[in-house]
C-alpha cells in the first residue's frame, strides 16, 4: 500500500490537519512520484514497516508490552525516506530526513524502531548510531532500543543480538547499534550507514552530525535522520538546519537529497482560538499524546509567561 499517498489523501479530505510547510513537502513529492528522474517503490519502506509492527513493542506506560503499530504519519515518512531512487543510478534519493516534531509524539520510541530495523535488516558489518547531545540523552534512546529487544524473543534470541557496556551487536551479521553524543571522546573511526540524531535543539555546534556525515563518505546509500522537537539554542545546529529547508520549502535552494518534514503551526493566535490546529504540530494527538495534557498547560498559560513560552516551544515547535 501507498502510505504516502493514503496520508495525503487523508488531508486533502481534511482528516488529518498539516501545516502550509509540511503540506508543500508533501505536493512536492506527490508530483515527484511521476517526475521521470525518480523512481517510487513502496517495498523498502513496507519492510521496514513490516519489521517494527512485527517484532517490536512498546516499553512505557500507559502501551507497555503492546506491539508498536505505526500512525499513518510515520507510515508515510518511512516510505518516502527509504522509496524515493534516482532513475539514473537505482540508489536511494534521499541522504537525509529532518523531522520537527513537538514532544509527547512518540518520537523516541520511533527513532529507536527505525535503528532495529536498520540493526537488524542490513546485510552486514554496519554501524548504526543513536546520536544526542549529551551522554545522558544517548543512552535513554539506547537503552529504549535496548528494551525493545529485550521485550522480543525473536530479537532477543543470543544468535541474533547481543549487549555489551558500548553497543548492541550481531554475531551473525556483525552489525552493531552505538552511542553517540557532542560529549564522545572519540568521534571518528565509524563505518555509519544509518545515524538517527535526537534532539538537535540543543546542540550549538555541528559535531555529531559532522562526524555521522563523514563517516558516511564511502556508502553508496547512506541515511541520517535528523529528529527533533523546537529549541532555544539561538544559532545553533537546529537553527541552521531550518533555515536551510525552510529556503528548500520556498524554493529558494534546490536540493534534491534533503527531506524536510517539519510539525509546525501556522500562528500563534490559532492554537489559541483553534483546538483543532493542535495536530498541525502533534500528528499524533489523540492516539500518544492526550488532548487533556495539552488542554491543561494551555490554560495554565494564559496567566503565567513562563509556561506559556516552554508550551509554544515544546508543544507547537514555536521558538
Amino acid at each position: 500500500m501507498n502510505h504516502l499517498l493514503e496520508y495525503y489523501d487523508e488531508i486533502q479530505k481534511s482528516h488529518i490537519i498539516v501545516g502550509k510547510e509540511l503540506l508543500t513537502v508533501l505536493e512536492s513529492l506527490i508530483k515527484d512520484m511521476d517526475d521521470p528522474r525518480y523512481i517510487f517503490d513502496e517495498k523498502p519502506g513496507n519492510v521496514r514497516i513490516e519489521f517494527i509492527e512485527t517484532f517490536c513493542k512498546h516499553t512505557k506506560s500507559p502501551f507497555n508490552g503492546e506491539p508498536f503499530i505505526l500512525e499513518l504519519w510515520e507510515k508515510a515518512i518511512l516510505q518516502a525516506a527509504y522509496g524515493f531512487k534516482m532513475a539514473d543510478t537505482n540508489l536511494r534519493r534521499f541522504n537525509e530526513v529532518i523531522l520537527l516534531i513537538a514532544r509527547k509524539n512518540g518520537k523516541t520510541t520511533f527513532i529507536a524502531g527505525i535503528d532495529l530495523a536498520e540493526f537488524f535488516l542490513s546485510k552486514g558489518g554496519v554501524d548504526i548510531v543513536c546520536a544526542c547531545n549529551t551522554s545522558e540523552q544517548a543512552n535513554i534512546l539506547f537503552d529504549e532500543i535496548n528494551n525493545m529487544i529485550e521485550g522480543s524473543k525473536a530479537l532477543s534470541n543470543e544468535k541474533r543480538s547481543k549487549k555489551n557496556i558500548f553497543h548492541i551487536y550481531s554475531p551473525k551479521t556483525k552489525n552493531k547499534i552505538k552511542k553517540l553524543s557532542a560529549q564522545s571522546r572519540n568521534k571518528d573511526g565509524y563505518n555509519i550507514e544509518v545515524g538517527c540524531i535526537d534532539e538537535v535543539h540543543e546542540m550549538t555546534d555541528s559535531k555529531v552530525y559532522d562526524a555521522i556525515k563523514q563517516s558516511q563518505s564511502t556508502k553508496e546509500e547512506p541515511l541520517i535522520f535528523i529528529i527533533t522537537t523546537e529549541g532555544n539554542t539561538v544559532g545553533g545546529f537546529l537553527d541552521s538546519k531550518l533555515d536551510y529547508v525552510r529556503k528548500m520549502i520556498k524554493g529558494e535552494i534546490n536540493d534534491e537529497r534533503v527531506l524536510p518534514w517539519l510539525y509546525t503551526q501556522d500562528s500563534i493566535n490559532e492554537i489559541y482560538e483553534d483546538k483543532s490546529s493542535w495536530q498541525k504540530s502533534n500528528p499524533s494527538l489523540g492516539t500518544v499524546k492526550t488532548y487533556s495534557y495539552l488542554e491543561d498547560l494551555m490554560n495554565k498559560s494564559r496567566h503565567d509567561l513562563a509556561t506559556r513560552v516552554t508550551i509554544l516551544d515544546k508543544d507547537f515547535n514555536i521558538k
